[in-house]
């Protein structure tokens, strides 16, 4: 009889095919696993250091500042200076300019009476205060100070906040404080001693750091430091200003710098009787703030004088009835449609935290005002006056 091909093909095969193939699947298999313990390993933490096969000078013999060294008689790895060294290079003999604090020929810090270092005060020879000197402290300000301190000062930047809510979303919840030791940023603008301490005092800060604030010494430079100093300062004043010569800020359209708009609105001071009533004053220094801080620019008040930004903004008028009138907002930037009245709690919200709730229809735009609670307090009684 004949065979048929699977037959012929079973002749031909040798009778220990299967077992090769076996075999080969089973080594496949097997060398992957090398390449999983390798994965597992760059995924997986341990408190052993890693298998460092070339160290290229990575780890080698040597003293730390603070180790002991037995070589020496004192047991210091870290040498004192050498007595009547000269030193090379560039110096930075300055201590008004590269300090902002006094010392010796030594470079050590001469003291006070007090024991308390002996501050500069004003600025240094090397540096001119004028409007570029502040424009570039305004820009390295709001890129290494503003995140905690926040843009205008107040120590409400972005990183502030995120603690502040993950802390408070803790204590709802019962649990651990993840930031149990954060110290908050502090109040550039409110905290007195920022104001009345020496300019040097202030460099200093900027150069060494305070309290849980790291040195930036290593990302500012020493002229850069001297401009953030001109430029909290400024924030400072900003806030200061008196009452009485507000009117005055803008009695001349002739500016002299090109980036300032000449048609910005002079400032009226609102005035009203001795014997007004507590209302009528905080309405008339409202309607004073509500110029000072600019409101005007992004609000209508007047329909027949839009706000110069209301049609980009799309911001809300305070015209007609609208005190006590439902809104409907965003829960916050592109969050839920709600609905809110606006009132009193609904206006001071808006003006501490302008991104909680956006007007529908409004781009969000608005930084946080910076106010006091008198001032809040004071532009609501204004801004409630206006509705119809």
């Amino acid at each position: 009889m004949p065979l048929t091909p699977k037959q012929k093909l079973q002749r031909m095969l040798p009778p220990y095919l299967g077992v090769i193939v076996c075999a080969l699947i089973f080594m496949t298999v097997l060398s992957w696993i090398p390449l999983v313990l390798i994965a597992k390993r760059r995924a997986s933490h341990s408190p052993m250091p890693r298998v460092h096969i070339f160290q290229d000078m990575d780890a080698q013999p040597k003293f730390g500042a603070q180790d002991a060294n037995t070589l020496f008689a004192d047991g210091r790895a870290m040498r004192p200076v050498v007595e009547g060294a000269v030193a090379r290079g560039h110096l930075n003999t300055d201590d008004h300019y590269y300090r902002g604090y006094k010392t010796d020929g030594n470079l050590k810090p001469i003291l006070d009476s007090n024991n308390q270092l002996t501050w500069y005060d004003g600025f240094p020879k090397q540096i001119t205060v004028d409007m570029a000197l502040l424009k570039r402290g305004q820009e390295r300000f709001n890129i290494y100070c503003a995140v905690c301190h926040g843009r205008a000062g107040y120590g409400d930047g972005s990183v502030s906040e995120h603690i502040k809510q993950i802390n408070d979303q803790a204590t709802f919840a019962g649990k651990p404080l993840p930031a149990a030791g954060w110290v908050p940023p502090r109040n550039l603008i409110g905290t007195e001693y920022v104001r009345t301490d020496p300019l040097g005092k202030l460099f200093n800060t900027i150069t060494n750091g305070f309290n849980k604030m790291p040195s930036y010494a290593a990302q500012i430079p020493v002229e850069d430091r001297w401009a953030i100093v001109a430029y909290v300062h400024a924030l400072i004043n900003s806030q200061r200003i008196d009452k009485a010569k507000v009117a005055d800020l803008y009695k001349d359209e002739d500016f002299a710098d090109p980036l300032v708009v000449p048609t910005v609105p002079k400032v009226k001071v609102v005035e009203v009787a001795a014997d007004a009533s507590e209302d009528e004053k905080l309405i008339a220094q409202g309607a004073t703030l509500f110029q000072t801080k600019i409101c005007f620019t992004c609000h209508t008040i007047d329909a027949s004088k839009p706000a110069a930004t209301e049609a980009a903004l799309h911001a809300p008028r305070f015209i007609g009835k609208f005190w006590g009138e439902d809104v409907k907002v965003h829960d916050g930037i592109n969050g839920p449609l709600i609905t809110v009245k606006f009132d009193e709690a609904y206006f001071m919200e808006s003006v501490e935290q302008p991104m909680a709730k956006i007007v529908d229809g409004a781009l969000p735009g608005m930084a946080p005002l910076p106010t006091t609670p008198e001032e809040r307090k004071a532009l609501m009684y204004y801004v409630r006056s206006l509705s119809k």
